[in-house]
């Protein structure tokens, strides 16, 4: 955070991003990178054993945090070139609160909680003609050379959470070009 703070073309805005501006409680998490407005999110990969090894999410604790949707974001500071949603769970929220396509973006996706990787796709198709790649884990590498439409993307995503219901990595979703 102080990082950015002291970047000239950077500018900090603490909100959360959701489908509505307003409110939120958001659960703090004992791995910071792991704190969450998605407690739905938390209960999925709770039961699986995916963070039981941290003690991960501390008992009642929650902050209120105050939320903008990516649209207001948007309004304010001008579309992005890339946009990550990295929210532990709340990707569905964030894309929910969007009303345009953008060029490119991604989100993350977890075997446990696929579906809302599912719905995730379902609402940028909404939104526009995309094509889609994905990465493993943090590996930052496609793991095909080509790019899938939406049904091969969840096609693929849907072999590899039945081999391992606790696959986890990104989604990428750029705009088709004519």
């Amino acid at each position: 955070r102080s990082v950015c703070r002291d970047r000239r073309n950077i500018t900090v805005v603490e909100k959360a991003v959701g489908e509505t501006v307003g409110s939120l409680p958001m659960v703090i998490s004992k791995v910071d990178v792991l704190s969450t407005l998605s407690q739905d999110w938390i209960n999925v990969v709770t039961q699986s054993g995916r963070f039981l090894q941290w003690e991960t999410w501390k008992e009642n604790s929650e902050i209120l945090v105050d939320v903008t949707t990516l649209e207001k974001s948007i309004e304010e500071f001008g579309e992005p070139g890339f946009t990550k949603i990295d929210v532990e769970g709340y990707e569905f929220q964030v894309l929910k609160g969007l009303k345009r396509p953008l060029s490119a973006l991604s989100i993350e996706f977890s075997g446990e909680y696929f579906s809302r990787a599912k719905g995730c796709i379902e609402i940028a198709e909404t939104l526009g003609e995309y094509e889609y790649q994905f990465s493993l884990e943090e590996s930052m590498y496609f793991e095909s050379l080509a790019w899938f439409n939406a049904a091969g993307l969840l096609e693929n995503l849907q072999k590899l959470v039945e081999a391992n219901p606790r696959v986890w990595g990104d989604i990428y979703m750029r705009l088709k070009r004519g």
